[in-house]
């Protein structure tokens, strides 16, 4: 996938998960079986304040349903559980993690949600089909030291 296609990909994950209307994001449930059990690239919303986390993970259910520290983050902040949902966007490419990581941060740089660890620009280039999976780069394995079962390069 050329440049200019992944940013094609990366603009309607982002139309389909930013701009989805808040009534059909999926609502907070102790199961969340309204979530597929898919990969998939997924944000979490505030009703009022918009994106909170964007992310991404081969299982959409199975990601919530272990627990995420951007639900402790809005409890903290004192949102109201009714006014934070999830929206998704089902991916196909989980076979590419590279693809993936590119897709995420494109949309990261696009939207820099608040509870999204800030990411240093040398870090985003990292993001580029320049290393295998059994060898990622040092900067990326620790970026995403605190996800160790969700991405298939560590």
């Amino acid at each position: 996938m050329n440049n200019s296609e992944l940013q094609i990909q990366a603009r309607k994950i982002l139309d389909t998960i930013a701009f989805m209307p808040f009534e059909q994001c999926q609502p907070l449930t102790r199961g969340f079986e309204s979530i597929p059990a898919r990969p998939g690239i997924y944000a979490v919303r505030h009703r009022t304040d918009g994106l909170l986390y964007i992310g991404k993970t081969k299982s959409l259910r199975g990601r919530f349903s272990g627990g995420h520290k951007a639900f402790l983050w809005a409890w903290l902040d004192k949102h109201n559980d009714e006014d934070v949902r999830i929206a998704v966007a089902i991916i196909a490419h989980w076979g590419n993690p590279t693809l993936l990581l590119e897709l995420e941060a494109i949309i990261l740089r696009a939207t820099e949600p608040p509870y999204n660890v800030q990411i240093p620009a040398e870090m985003l280039k990292l993001c580029k089909p320049n290393f295998t999976k059994s060898s990622p780069s040092p900067m990326l394995k620790s970026f995403y030291y605190d996800y160790p079962n969700e991405f298939a390069l560590l």
